[in-house]
């Protein structure tokens, strides 16, 4: 818990952020049974029961309760997930919350949580907050150099985790906490189910107590045949056997390990009888940092029994030091040892901890090699001097170069390297030698080789000819000269290639010669040659549609491009296109007097309609000549004069016909469409007659609707548009008077009445 954070503040935030379900996922993912995890919570201190209500599926239709603190707690105890609690309180998009989760992040980054060199603060929570340029920082830290194996140990998977039922090797040994399963057949059909007891021993029905405790599988089976023979005759060895029994372990017992040292999470871990040292470390989060790898140490009752070096068991996939534990065994991790920094094209660089003896051939072969494009002539070692060879005028570090290819041969002396060296191994040169760039209007351009005597229309036949539309003037060759700078050389190709390869003879590779004499130059190494196309200089020209089209805009203008095509481009005419002409604006010839267009009437015809389906059909003149459009040409196409769609205004209420109508002229009035819905209805309230328009966002209009029914000169007989709306209500004869009275209440309408009369009535 972050200091300063309540549990009840954390509970909140499980609350929010609903873990339940996520809790309940992760045991059904670990692959054990209830009752392991019952047996682990008690070996663990815990209450067996604590977490049962997360142990089964969940029920459809009912919300998953929120874990509590403890029982989160419980969950990382017993390895399932590590939740970072302190997550639960709230924290800016632009930091991110230091929780023991987070020191995972940090350690693949190459830092370790809570060092000065991370940027980090406290909220009002107290939780510790780490900047999002911090964490920039830490990334590029971890893009440079990362050290070897760490991010093995931060993968949050549970591939790792031990199996915790059988079956077992025969070398496994039987401890309190085991379950045995066995099962007798032949003369006999039996099963017993055989726990075994704290003092270490099992008891089988009609056979009796055995002492099982430290006993290997083979060992209790020799045992097993002595005693079983005694009770059931048909048990012995050999072929003669007429009753069989099969012994396995049914349940794992969990034993108590200590995991200690420079780990992430030093501490007391539930370990299956049949983890190992590397499940233990899994479990505790691997080395921190600060951490070695060589030579990890397993301690039993104070005597170290062995080491392990992770790199053998990484590199080599040998488990020779990785040992079953036993219950309160000690897995130490001490500081690491030598470590030095491998950069540069090796098949893995990263900073490696050496073991006694190892040298620069060893750390070469732990990177995985080095990359086809290393440098063999040279590596350099850059290194921190010893404090006894140190000179005052600050020669504290020094570098040696070292001939790597020699040094990697068999048999080479060794290359000794020291704590803290950086070994730089550097790749081949960038350059290319001995070719010429090709590139442009040719079939097949890149780089070529450069051979002895090559000349350009080689060149230029080796990538299988020039294009058809190659701009003969010119071609330009880029070439390095000795004090490094470039010069361009300008090449006539109409000089070099003939006719036959400018119309595409050459376009299939045509090995013939190509030159004539005296104007085809030889090329150099890094030439580099560019090709030109006509089309590259054509500028790009384009007309303008606009107008009744489905697609108004700009488009490419191509040679010969007529205005039929122009209305193609741009989607075919809209109903409302005026058939009759179109109208084009022309970039004139000269501009005298400041003219900016020259304008062109063009007649239209109904075959311009491409898809007459549905078009409304209007007499038009015979299809006439093409006419061909120029570049930069804007096309209009009118639209039909006074083409309009209807216009509909709706009708509502005490009408005798309501709905919708369309108008049927543009002088069309509010009265005179009252008298096509057949007038109001003797029901009518025509003083709170409502009339709405939505031209212009206008709303309700005040009219007075009951003179309009009387004289149709009236002002307020409004010409109507298309949208508008009026509502005649019901007449009621009644009054709501309500607020501050003593019986707030509807009263029927009286002529003439004040409002004395209705406050009255209202008590």
């Amino acid at each position: 818990r972050p200091p300063g954070v309540t549990d009840q503040q954390i509970q909140q935030g499980i609350e929010q952020r609903g873990l339940g379900d996520q809790l309940r996922q992760r045991i059904q993912q670990s692959g054990m049974t209830p009752d392991q995890i019952r047996a682990r919570l008690r070996a663990a201190g815990y209450s067996d029961n604590l977490i049962d209500s997360y142990l089964g599926q969940a029920t459809p239709g009912q919300a998953t309760p929120a874990p509590t603190v403890d029982m989160l707690r419980a969950a990382a105890a017993l390895g399932f997930a590590d939740f970072a609690l302190a997550d639960t309180l709230r924290a800016p998009r632009d930091s991110l919350i230091m929780s023991r989760a987070d020191s995972f992040l940090l350690d693949t980054l190459g830092f370790v949580a809570g060092q000065d060199s991370i940027p980090t603060r406290r909220d009002e929570f107290g939780a510790l907050r780490v900047d999002t340029a911090g964490v920039r920082v830490m990334a590029e830290r971890l893009r440079r150099a990362r050290i070897f194996g760490l991010d093995v140990f931060r993968r949050t998977t549970n591939q790792f985790a031990p199996v915790t039922s059988g079956p077992v090797d025969p070398e496994y040994r039987i401890g309190p906490g085991d379950d045995l399963a066995l099962i007798l057949t032949g003369d006999v059909e039996l099963a017993h189910q055989l726990p075994v007891s704290r003092e270490g021993f099992v008891v089988v029905p009609q056979v009796g107590q055995i002492q099982v405790a430290n006993l290997t599988m083979g060992q209790l089976r020799s045992l097993l045949y002595a005693r079983l023979g005694r009770v059931y005759s048909g048990v012995r060895r050999g072929p003669n056997a007429t009753t069989q029994f099969d012994l396995t372990v049914s349940r794992v017992r969990v034993n108590q390990i200590f995991v200690t040292g420079d780990v992430v999470r030093p501490g007391a871990y539930a370990v299956s009888a049949l983890g190992t040292v590397m499940n233990a470390l899994y479990q505790a989060g691997g080395p921190t940092e600060r951490g070695g790898f060589r030579r990890i140490r397993v301690m039993r009752s104070g005597e170290a029994v062995d080491t392990l070096d992770v790199y053998d068991y990484l590199l080599n996939g040998n488990t020779r030091g990785d040992i079953r534990l036993e219950s309160g065994d000690v897995v130490f991790v001490p500081p690491h040892g030598p470590r030095v920094t491998l950069e540069g094209p090796v098949l893995r660089p990263a900073i490696y901890e050496l073991a006694p003896g190892q040298g620069l051939k060893e750390l070469i072969q732990m990177a995985g090699g080095l990359l086809p494009e290393a440098y063999t002539g040279r590596a350099n070692i850059e290194r921190v001097l010893p404090p006894d060879q140190r000179l005052p005028d600050g020669r504290d570090r020094t570098a040696l170069d070292v001939d790597l290819g020699a040094a990697l041969r068999a048999g080479a002396p060794p290359v000794v390297l020291a704590g803290n060296d950086r070994l730089r191994v550097f790749s081949v040169t960038r350059p290319v030698r001995n070719r010429v760039l090709l590139s442009g209007n040719v079939w097949r351009p890149g780089t070529y080789e450069l051979q002895s005597g090559m000349t350009l229309s080689q060149a230029i036949a080796a990538a299988s000819g020039l294009k058809t539309d190659t701009y003969a003037g010119r071609a330009h060759i880029l070439r390095l000269m000795p004090d490094s700078t470039r010069r361009l050389l300008a090449v006539d190709l109409s000089q070099i290639v003939d006719a036959a390869a400018m119309s595409g003879g050459a376009g299939t590779g045509a090995s013939r010669p190509m030159s004539r004499a005296g104007a085809d130059p030889e090329l150099r190494e890094f030439d580099e040659i560019t090709i030109y196309s006509r089309t590259e200089f054509r500028p790009y020209r384009q007309i303008a549609v606009y107008g009744s089209v489905q697609r108004p805009g700009l488009y490419t203008f191509r040679d010969s491009m007529s205005l039929r095509d122009a209305v193609i481009m741009a989607g075919g005419l809209r109903d409302d296109a005026y058939l009759l002409e179109a109208e084009i604006a022309r970039i004139p010839e000269t501009r005298r007097g400041g003219e900016l267009a020259t304008i062109q009437r063009v007649p239209l015809d109904s075959t311009y309609v491409v898809d007459p389906t549905g078009y409304l059909r209007r007499e038009t003149p015979a299809r006439g000549a093409e006419h061909q459009l120029q570049p930069y040409d804007n096309v209009f196409i009118r639209r039909v004069p006074g083409f309009e769609l209807q216009r509909n205004v709706v009708l509502s209420g005490e009408v005798r016909f309501p709905g919708r109508y369309t108008l049927t002229n543009r002088e069309e009035r509010l009265g005179d469409l009252i008298t096509r819905a057949g007038g109001v209805t003797d029901a009518a309230y025509v003083r709170g007659a409502q009339f709405y328009r939505t031209q212009g966002n206008l709303g309700r209009v005040g009219i007075d609707f009951e003179r309009v029914l009387r004289d149709p000169s009236f002002r307020d007989n409004m010409i109507l548009f298309a949208g508008d709306s009026l509502f005649v209500p019901e007449y009621q004869p009644t009054v709501r008077v309500e607020g501050e009275v003593n019986s707030p209440v509807t009263v029927a309408y009286r002529p003439g009445a004040g409002v004395g009369y209705y406050v009255d009535a209202a008590g």
